[in-house]
């Protein structure tokens, strides 16, 4: 090997800058053009040329160098190759999981316009259906309740089944104000407000002349005959407990709505 390296030396000092320009002047080309693998087959090809056709007698020596060389610039072009291909499988990795989050994203924005749509076309049905039975006006309900989850499940129930139009309101203040504008059919009390005194706003109704003839179904977590004493007492017309059972409830909703009816 030493000798090669002797023999190349004694060539490429005959030749001088000339020889260097041939070697190299390719190599810079394609090397230029950003092209790895135009750059080493650059380097080879001329550096062959170079030790075939301008130094025979030197051939044997730059063909066991270029051999050697060629071997290492490969195996550096692997590495190259490898690292461009972890590269590309990370990239590709993160836009699949992106994909994949988009697709998640998309899927339950569509199950939920779906099932709004569905919500939506049962609650038509149903007041469709009630009004084709001719069982007469839906009634209306004013349903006084602090906690917004018991509002939505329960209006949604009730309007589901098509025989209901359902009114909330958040706090007694509001609840007073909608049964005199409002006029419902029924008032489904919450006993359990955050008020200073919870009987106040059952009193309140039944005081004033244009809610007093609105019956009021109060609603308590104490199923307790005294908390249902207290409620009739204050001037509700029938008590609840909770938690709410939906059969129950409309039961007694069409009891309290009947009675009066059934009295005159």
């Amino acid at each position: 090997m030493a000798k090669h390296i002797e023999d190349l030396s004694q060539f490429l000092q005959s030749f001088g800058v000339a020889a260097l320009a041939l070697l190299f002047l390719p190599v810079l080309i394609a090397a230029l053009a950003r092209n790895v693998a135009l750059a080493l087959t650059a380097s080879l090809l001329s550096f062959t040329s170079l030790m075939l056709f301008i130094a025979p007698a030197s051939a044997s020596s730059g063909l066991a160098i270029v051999s050697g060389l060629g071997s290492f610039l490969v195996a550096l072009e692997s590495v190259f190759a490898r690292r461009r291909m972890m590269a590309f499988d990370k990239q590709l990795a993160d836009l699949t999981s992106r994909v994949n989050q988009l697709e998640n994203a998309e899927q339950r924005r569509t199950a939920l316009e779906v099932k709004r749509s569905q919500t939506d076309r049962a609650r038509r049905q149903g007041n469709q259906s009630h009004q084709r039975d001719g069982l007469g006006i839906v009634t209306k309900v004013l349903y006084v309740e602090h906690n917004d989850d018991n509002i939505y499940m329960l209006k949604t129930r009730l309007e589901l089944s098509g025989a209901f139009e359902v009114l909330a309101a958040e706090d007694s203040e509001k609840g007073c104000r909608l049964a005199a504008t409002e006029h419902p059919d029924v008032i489904l009390m919450d006993l359990e407000m955050p008020d200073d005194d919870r009987w106040e706003a059952v009193r309140r109704l039944k005081n004033d002349p244009q809610t007093r003839d609105i019956p009021i179904i109060g609603m308590s977590a104490h199923a307790v005959e005294s908390e249902r004493e207290k409620a009739i007492a204050a001037g509700c017309n029938e008590f609840d407990a909770k938690p709410i059972e939906f059969e129950s409830l409309v039961a007694t909703i069409r009891r309290v709505i009947a009675g009066p009816k059934s009295m005159s």
